[in-house]
């Protein structure tokens, strides 16, 4: 028989060397199981389930540590639907361990692919129940999300988390001195209680070591969340220590299969590389820097919810004829997202939510003008997507443009006596707690109209170019008027 690393020389479990190999291949199985365990989450469970409701599934990032799911459901969803969806990574991740625990184990003929189908239904049972559990109390967890919008009770779910962690470690454990008794003989208590802590120490100190070691952008909730999910499965892992090995020893004969190898562990080793290659190839390392996979292109309704905030600019274009034609200019702006969100951004440059920006358009101009309702209720604009909005000193191409057009009595405004006619614009985002501001405002007009005054704010305009407009540019809220006033004189 060959000898050296990749030597098929069988390893005893109960050795030294066997302990280490053992707890080496748990720690792989135990990174893939997790990783395949999200993807179960994220696109089976949430993704195939908001499909199946007449929902979007569009994109998704997978860790072995967390993952999301990018959906959108009609407005229409009932509430009930929408609790299930938060819900179906869960439930889907629970159908699928019980089925690997139940059907596939079972028919598993080798040492490795045995425990790998342990561990992975170890996974999908234990952790989901956890989650069940603790996602209720983060805002961004399943069950607090059910809560919240469909009204499931919390202390059900937290309740129903606890008996199914508790069972399912409890069953797996039982399953695992089966499995393992069939290539080493467990002759009595401490020897089955060595080989839980064997099995269970590998994946406790994986999910402890994230809460003492700085990973990443790892935040003091995502450090409690971890610490607290550790501690329920050694309290659960303890109970089933000191249960289990009372059973009857019976329970776990042995059956001289041939055991853990050299080989069967290196060729796990390479499979779990590539699999960690192809996951940060794929997805990236965290949901930070997700590159993630973008399934196809997000509906249309979905694009404000990729917005952090929105610049706008307002043209005003004044026609001696009686009429005045102003343009809204619109564009949301991302800051610090992920490759993935801004991916996804993208793909809205040209197919704007119009409903949205219409509803935002009609909204600033009863503001900007006082105008009534009936009149801000009764406009139509011209939509197009062109040229830039001015903020801060940069440009922001593919500006939303919505073009509409009023007389001056819709304004409340004309020339007086001596020909002279005044337009004021209120700024209609310096309103509520968290006011904002049109980063530029710019009057154009045409013909025999002459400017004789404007105010000035804080700062002087820009530019008057040729006396024939005149433009703000605000560098920020502390510098931009509240209101813009100008005069023009009709020759």
């Amino acid at each position: 028989m060959a000898s050296g690393l990749f030597s098929q020389r069988e390893v005893k479990f109960g050795s030294r060397e066997g302990t280490f190999l053992f707890m080496a291949l748990i720690v792989m199985l135990y990174a893939i199981s997790r990783l395949f365990a999200v993807g179960v989450h994220e696109f089976v469970g949430h993704g195939l389930f908001t499909e199946l409701v007449g929902g979007e599934f569009y994109a998704s990032y997978i860790s072995p540590g967390n993952g999301y799911a990018s959906i959108y459901l009609p407005s229409d969803t009932s509430q009930g639907i929408v609790a299930m969806t938060y819900l179906a990574g869960i439930t889907v991740e629970i159908v699928f361990g019980l089925l690997i625990l139940i059907f596939i184990h079972p028919r598993m003929k080798t040492f490795t692919s045995g425990l790998f189908t342990l561990v992975m239904a170890e996974v999908l049972l234990v952790h989901s129940s956890l989650y069940l559990v603790l996602g209720a109390y983060i805002t961004s967890g399943d069950s607090y999300l059910a809560n919240r919008v469909g009204g499931v009770p919390i202390d059900v779910l937290v309740i129903l988390g606890l008996i199914f962690a508790c069972v399912f470690i409890l069953i797996v454990s039982i399953k695992f001195l089966q499995f393992i008794s069939e290539f080493e003989e467990l002759k009595d208590n401490s020897q089955s209680t060595r080989a839980l802590a064997l099995f269970w120490l590998p994946p406790l100190s994986i999910i402890l070591a994230s809460v003492l070691l700085p990973l990443g952008n790892s935040l003091p909730d995502e450090k409690a969340y971890s610490m607290i999910y550790g501690l329920l499965v050694m309290m659960f892992v303890f109970m089933a220590m000191v249960y289990i090995p009372r059973l009857s020893p019976r329970r776990f004969s042995l059956d001289r299969r041939e055991g853990m190898r050299f080989d069967k562990v290196v060729n796990t080793l390479i499979v779990f590389v590539l699999v960690i290659v192809l996951w940060l190839a794929v997805f990236g390392p965290s949901t930070e820097d997700a590159h993630g996979l973008m399934i196809k292109d997000p509906p249309i309704q979905s694009e404000r919810f990729y917005r952090d905030y929105t610049v706008g600019n307002a043209i005003v274009d004044i026609d001696s004829n009686g009429t005045v034609e102003v343009s809204i200019l619109l564009k949301g702006v991302m800051e610090d997202r992920s490759p993935l969100d801004e991916k996804l951004y993208q793909s809205f440059e040209q197919r704007p939510n119009w409903p949205d920006y219409t509803g935002g358009a009609r909204n600033m101009l009863r503001m900007m003008f006082f105008i009534s309702n009936d009149v801000a209720d009764n406009i139509t604009f011209d939509q197009k997507v062109e040229g830039y909005v001015w903020a801060g000193g940069q440009v922001y191409e593919n500006a939303r443009v919505s073009t509409t057009v009023f007389n001056y009595s819709d304004l409340g405004m004309g020339f007086d006596e001596n020909g002279n006619l005044t337009i004021l614009l209120v700024d209609p985002w310096m309103t509520g707690n968290n006011p904002g501001y049109l980063d530029s405002v710019e009057f154009r007009w045409e013909g025999n109209l002459t400017l004789i005054d404007h105010n000035t704010g804080n700062i002087p305009p820009s530019y008057l170019n040729e006396k024939k407009s005149v433009i703000w540019r605000n560098p920020d809220l502390a510098s931009a008027p509240s209101g813009y006033e100008i005069t023009l004189h009709r020759d």
